[in-house]
């Protein structure tokens, strides 16, 4: 187990492992061992992200509905700060052609980069761009 910092930024490849059962979670351990201790920081776009994947596992026949409550629950109660303040397009355009993001996947590098706290990603391009630009990855 590792020892998580304060704060972090987590992405929805990440917090989309802590409520598929079919998933291998990603720190969740670490988490609820150290929830009261944690900030974990998100880009304005997770709340959306997150719903998009619970409505297309559903239709996927993925998710089952009666688990639905039980996903938007566990998530609202997660010590999660959502970013109200989006970064200008004009950043997020460069991270994502300096980096080779999606727009989506640089909002998470340029929280990261603001707050200067590790990132928490599964996904192998964000991973490349955060150890690029110099940002602890808590998912090596």
């Amino acid at each position: 187990m590792i020892d998580l910092p304060g704060r972090f930024v987590a992405d929805a490849s990440v917090t989309t492992t802590w409520i598929f059962p079919d998933e291998e979670p990603v720190l969740q351990k670490e988490m609820e061992l150290q929830r009261a201790s944690i900030r974990i920081h998100v880009p304005s776009i997770w709340p959306l992200e997150m719903a998009n994947v619970i409505v297309s596992a559903l239709r996927r026949g993925r998710f089952p509905e009666h688990r639905i409550d039980e996903a938007v629950d566990y998530l609202a109660g997660l010590p999660v700060s959502v970013e109200q303040d989006p970064a200008e397009i004009s950043t997020l355009v460069g991270l994502a052609t300096a980096y080779r993001l999606t727009a989506d996947d640089a909002a998470y590098l340029e929280l990261a980069l603001r707050l200067g706290v590790p990132l928490a990603t599964m996904d192998d391009g964000l991973l490349e761009a955060a150890r690029s630009a110099g940002i602890p990855v808590l998912t090596d």
